[in-house]
């Protein structure tokens, strides 16, 4: 049995009809938030995906239910919810209170909000198609506060790029999810700096924290696995399919390396008609982007040979499967993450 059943428990054509379940991407309109706001939005996008993907799952549910309404009526001024929690509702309930004391601008600057950081920010996941209503209207002005602002327009216009551009490019940097860099081949090592470094940049030129970027980023890797047919892959196990068929040449050993392998393809375009719009409107950042090195080349993302001497897992290697217990063998990497996982039924929700 393969790492990919062993995750899902589901197969080729159940993953199809599943995928069709699961919306497209939000709008992340960060500018009108703090980083607590922000990342309860990421992680509520992330749960309304694998919600949708696993609808037998209540508590996803429920999670994204009680995440949505505290953004709604105000996470820095809301109560903590009450009662006894346990499983994937007492790992959220934790990561409302970690996010109540987030109150720095998202953006390094709140644009767009009526209200205070206090108030709420109504529904945090905008299908995209109706972002224009944080755009300019017919006289130019920013909605909803009709203020005219050059930082407020520059940051409106990175905010689109990687609403349009940052999901789609994620494959492309998916070694900034290599736990442990230096037990893995050269290759992925010298990889993983350059990705970590990439998405510093990102944060820096947007003003996210790090933190967030990496969360935005995850979901993205997610998404685009489930659409193309992978399943609700998180980056870890997309890494580790990539380790399971290191030097496997046509199709892997696990199915889902051909659409994987799809995704990376495709985010290298992605990534550079992403730095190309942030060179285009921001040329400041030149300089930045030119430290990163062929980015946006094929040789810049992962590979299919980046693992070659890795091998397979070793004889007895396993996994543990959905909802814990079971697994004979945990790498140092998989140990990392151990304390991150929410396994609610067949998901797995990762909050960083």
């Amino acid at each position: 049995m393969t790492q990919i059943s062993y995750i899902h428990g589901i197969g080729a054509d159940e993953r199809k009809d599943r995928a069709a379940l699961v919306p497209g991407q939000s709008f992340i309109d960060y500018t009108a938030m703090t980083d607590g706001e922000l990342r309860l939005t990421l992680l509520a996008d992330q749960v309304n995906i694998l919600a949708a993907y696993y609808p037998e799952d209540k508590d996803l549910q429920k999670a994204k239910t009680l995440l949505v309404d505290t953004l709604y009526k105000g996470l820095h001024s809301s109560p903590l919810p009450g009662g006894i929690h346990t499983g994937t509702m007492a790992t959220v309930v934790k990561e409302i209170r970690f996010a109540q004391d987030a109150t720095r601008p998202a953006a390094g600057q709140i644009f767009g909000r009526v209200n205070g950081i206090g108030g709420g920010i109504g529904d945090p996941l905008i299908p995209y198609e109706d972002c224009n209503i944080y755009q300019e209207n017919e006289y130019g002005e920013m909605k909803p506060t009709g203020s005219v602002d050059p930082s407020c327009i520059k940051a409106n216009n990175i905010k689109k790029i990687l609403n349009d551009n940052l999901e789609k490019s994620s494959h492309h940097l998916l070694y900034e999810f290599v736990a442990n860099p230096n037990s893995a081949p050269q290759t992925v090592a010298i990889k993983t700096q350059s990705h970590r470094a990439a998405k510093a940049t990102l944060s820096k030129i947007s003003k996210l924290s790090q933190d967030n970027m990496r969360l935005w980023m995850r979901n993205g890797i997610i998404r685009q696995n489930t659409k193309r047919g992978a399943g609700a892959i998180q980056p870890e196990p997309t890494i580790q399919i990539f380790k399971e068929n290191a030097g496997v040449s046509g199709v892997g050993v696990v199915p889902a390396i051909v659409p994987i392998l799809q995704a990376v393809v495709a985010a290298i375009a992605a990534i550079a008609t992403l730095v190309a719009a942030l060179k285009q409107k921001d040329p400041q950042t030149a300089a930045l982007w030119a430290q990163l090195q062929g980015i946006g080349t094929g040789v810049y993302g992962p590979e299919g040979t980046d693992w070659q001497g890795y091998g397979p897992p070793p004889p007895g290697y396993n996994p543990p499967p959905p909802g814990g217990g079971g697994g004979s063998t945990t790498t140092g990497e998989e140990q990392d993450y151990l304390p991150l996982l929410l396994l609610g039924g067949a998901a797995v929700l990762l909050m960083k």
